[in-house]
């Protein structure tokens, strides 16, 4: 049994020593107690008996002291024993009879320690100190009182008390809202502004009972209420007396009420703190939510550092906010029309609290002053949307709109109205200059011109019909320029003609001339009136009637909207004269009729530009050109006269064009050229062309240099021919004053004799002037770009340029001076009284 014994001492030293890690040397552990450690002197009034206090929290280590200090210096400690009041057996046991304490036989009680418990002590040599007890993993059964005894070899037992308390740590705080919905998370929420925060901080178990409470922001939170459950059943408010009976603690549950409001942006992420605690000597259990409040933006503010936009460029436009809890929700909005969520970007601070909203834009010209607006809001929210508002300033060209003024018919201006425009234009910036057009011809102030421009508007005074057209303004500014619609300008206005005067040569008796009344005129004519005035005086046309009802015999032969088409046919001499036309529309009269003046056919013109273009020692080439032809066919003819012996050298004549080529021509000669146009009525007056043919084998062509001499020569003898013509003109007119009735027969017979006349005047002053002509040199030759003429030119040019007549008629340049009867007061007809009182119809104006 003993060596049994020594063998579990030794098992249980080692193990002692695994679990507990001592630190002195096992002695050999006795299966029981010494026989002489059972209670026996506990009454003993000599021994000394003192008690401490130890608090140690379940499963924890205690550690109970025990003093273990020697009486004397010759004594000696026999046995330590350590009793769990009011048990009278010991429960840890020291032997050291015998032997050293370091060699010291431990034992305890398996039921109550096993191998929990420990027994350590201090040696200074061979001297004790203080011992203790360590107990492993308490329990609450371990709670008690201890004490230790000390046995001496010589003095007396020493007892030591110490009083065990077992903590036991509360449950871990649960928190919960007012409907016991446990908050699982660190945030509490969400809350909205002003409403009322409830939490509630439950604790369950601690030994003794744990205190609970709220703090927020390290400091108590006061207005609190406590509540005792005890197996989910609520007992009341919470009792503050202590309650020691453990297996109703493990079952009570503190809970401890908070009410936090009217909430407010300063309690977001406000921070509320659960602690509960029974011990000084333990940290409390702690559980801690922040309030998590959704709160709608403070402010919105769209960034004013851009302040101008230009029409077609990009534009970058920033808005910012803040306050918001989650972040905010950005839009924007254009003259309150939502834009679409890919024209901008938003971007949010690490904290959420800032919001950036980055809008990338392209504005147009119709974006003007419309209201650009950034608007935030908290989307769980309803009714939190804040907004910014900006009105865009964006600059463009001008954009222009013409029109007519209000009090104005477009349909019903005529001539002498005065009119205006008004151009309204939208500019940013403003317009610095304004230009009116014209059928794209820029108009200027002009007040002589009755063109005045004020402000925006053009006042157009006394229109006339050249003032038709369209107009247009533009304005112009630092972004350029902007051109208005057309406005079409109609003025109305009374027939006018086309051709105010046409000149017909070479009537002839008893054929017919087809005349067109053309007129300009807005509305279009509505009906014509004809009138002739011959040397008999004026007759009224009348389509069919004969000559001997004093009306001249003719058929209109078609009318359009612009044109009436006459056949007329002079049968007398009298019918030759001047033929008026007027047209009539709803605007009335015309004011200056058409004319139609004709000439019986006579002798062409002369030619003019006479010129040698090409010259050599035996040729010449001569080139004229034609005019007016007399009403009838014209040919052309040359003759060359030697000046040396005044003989007719050669003639030359062309039926179609007035050049000639002179061959087999004696070097060195010179010649005096005679040029004329012929036709059934005679000749013309001659050009006289003094020409040399080269000395020497050179040719000479165009353009030569003028010879001084021939040039003296030539104006000679143009001078002389011209004063002999116009002797011969002035006999020729009195003449045809006498004959008047036989005009046709003597005017063909003194155009005849003049054209003779004239060219033997042309001889006379050849031979006068013959011996004085010298030789032309090889290197210069005449030149007579204009041949002299014999007649003045004539003193009215045509204007038509297109046929009026049958074959035999063209229209000329008349010979003749103005009819007398022409006046210039208004350009008007005037026509004789008589007349006029016969006359339906006729133009008031002309009278």
């Amino acid at each position: 049994m003993q060596g049994s014994g020594l063998s579990s001492g030794h098992l249980f030293c080692f193990l002692s020593l695994m679990v507990f890690n001592l630190n002195d040397v096992c002695a050999e552990q006795i299966p029981r107690p010494p026989s002489n450690a059972n209670e026996q002197l506990i009454s003993d009034s000599r021994a000394s008996v003192s008690l401490g206090e130890l608090e140690v929290t379940e499963g924890g280590s205690a550690i109970l002291p025990c003093d273990m200090s020697l009486p004397s210096l010759d004594d000696a400690i026999y046995l330590v024993v350590w009793f769990l009041e009011p048990n009278k057996k010991p429960i840890y046991t020291f032997d050291a009879r015998g032997k050293p304490l370091s060699m010291g036989r431990r034992w305890s009680e398996v039921v109550s320690f096993g191998l929990r418990a420990d027994f350590r002590f201090a040696l200074h040599g061979q001297i004790p100190s203080k011992g203790h007890l360590i107990i492993n993993g308490t329990t609450l059964s371990d709670e008690g009182i201890y004490r230790c005894r000390v046995d001496f070899k010589n003095s007396p037992a020493r007892h030591f008390r110490v009083q065990l308390n077992v903590t036991v740590p509360p449950s871990e705080p649960k928190i919960t809202d007012e409907t016991g919905r446990e908050v699982r998370s660190s945030k509490f929420g969400p809350l909205r502004e002003r409403q009322w925060a409830v939490l509630q901080c439950h604790v369950t178990g601690g030994k003794p009972s744990p205190e609970v409470e709220w703090y927020s922001n390290g400091k108590r939170f006061a207005s609190s209420t406590g509540l005792e459950m005890h197996n989910g059943l609520q007992l009341g408010l919470l009792n503050d007396q202590q309650i020691d009976y453990y297996p109703f603690l493990q079952q009570r549950t503190i809970v401890r009420e908070i009410r936090i409001g009217p909430l407010n942006r300063s309690h977001q992420d406000a921070r509320f703190t659960c602690k509960a605690s029974n011990s000084v000597n333990n940290a409390p259990k702690t559980k801690t939510v922040a309030l998590d409040i959704h709160l709608p933006p403070l402010k919105v503010d769209i960034s004013r550092m851009e302040t101008r936009f230009v029409a077609g460029e990009g534009s970058e436009i920033r808005c910012q906010t803040f306050g918001s809890r989650p972040a905010a929700s950005i839009s924007w909005c254009k003259d309150d029309v939502c834009l679409p969520d890919s024209s901008y970007k938003v971007f949010d601070d690490e904290n959420g609290n800032v919001t950036t909203s980055l809008f990338r834009a392209n504005f147009s010209k119709e974006d003007h002053g419309k209201p650009l607006t950034c608007r935030a809001s908290n989307r769980l929210l309803q009714a939190s949307a804040i907004e910014d508002s900006i009105r865009l300033d964006v600059q463009f060209a001008p954009m222009a709109t013409l029109r007519l003024g209000p009090t104005f018919k477009a349909d019903s201006i005529k001539e002498g109205d005065d009119v205006y425009f008004e151009c309204a234009i939208q500019a940013n910036p403003n317009v610095t200059r304004l230009v009116w057009k014209h059928e794209d011809r820029i108009l200027v102030y002009n007040a002589s011109a009755k063109i005045i421009m004020s402000n925006q508007s053009l006042v157009l005074r006394g229109l006339t019909r050249q003032r038709s057209g369209h107009y247009k303004c533009v304005g112009v500014n630092a972004r350029g320029e902007g051109s208005s619609n057309l406005v079409l300008l109609t003025v109305r206005y009374t027939p006018v003609c086309r051709y105010p005067v046409t000149n017909i040569r070479g009537a002839e008796r008893g054929e017919f001339l087809n005349l067109s009344c053309s007129v300009d005129a807005l509305p279009r004519p509505l009906k014509y009136k004809w009138a002739l005035n011959t040397t008999r005086g004026w007759k009224e046309i009348s389509t069919g009637s004969s000559s001997s009802a004093g009306t001249i015999p003719l058929a209109i032969l078609a009318t359009s909207s612009n044109e009436e088409i006459l056949r007329f046919r002079p049968e007398l001499e009298a019918d030759f004269g001047t033929l008026a036309c007027w047209a009539y529309s709803d605007l009335g009269w015309q004011q200056d009729p058409c004319l139609f003046r004709f000439f019986p056919a006579g002798p062409p013109e002369s030619l003019s530009n006479c010129s040698v273009l090409n010259q050599t020692a035996d040729s010449i080439q001569v080139s004229c050109s034609p005019n007016d032809d007399g009403g009838l066919k014209q040919t052309f003819q040359l003759q060359a006269m030697d000046v040396m012996t005044g003989q007719p050298q050669l003639t030359l004549q062309s039926d179609t064009v007035a050049e000639f080529w002179l061959t087999d021509l004696e070097p060195g000669s010179t010649f005096m050229l005679y040029l004329y146009a012929v036709n059934v009525k005679g000749l013309s007056q001659p050009v006289v062309l003094p020409v040399s043919t080269l000395k020497e084998a050179a040719k000479r062509t165009v353009p030569p240099s003028t010879d001084p001499f021939s040039g003296r020569v030539a104006g000679a003898v143009a001078m002389g021919v011209g004063a002999g013509f116009l002797l011969l003109t002035t006999v020729v007119v009195v003449a045809c004053l006498r004959c008047r009735r036989t005009r046709n027969d003597a005017t063909m017979a003194m155009t005849s004799s003049t054209g003779l006349a004239g060219q033997s005047q042309y001889h006379q002053q050849i031979q006068l002037h013959s011996n004085g002509i010298n030789h032309q040199s090889a290197k210069s030759r005449p030149v007579h770009t204009n041949g002299e003429l014999v007649s003045e030119k004539p003193t009215e040019s045509f204007t038509a340029h297109e046929d009026h007549g049958t074959a035999g008629f063209y229209p000329r340049t008349a010979r003749t001076s103005a009819a007398p009867y022409v006046g210039s007061k208004g350009n008007c007809l005037k026509l004789p009284p008589d007349y006029v009182a016969t006359m339906s119809g006729a133009p008031e104006s002309c009278v």
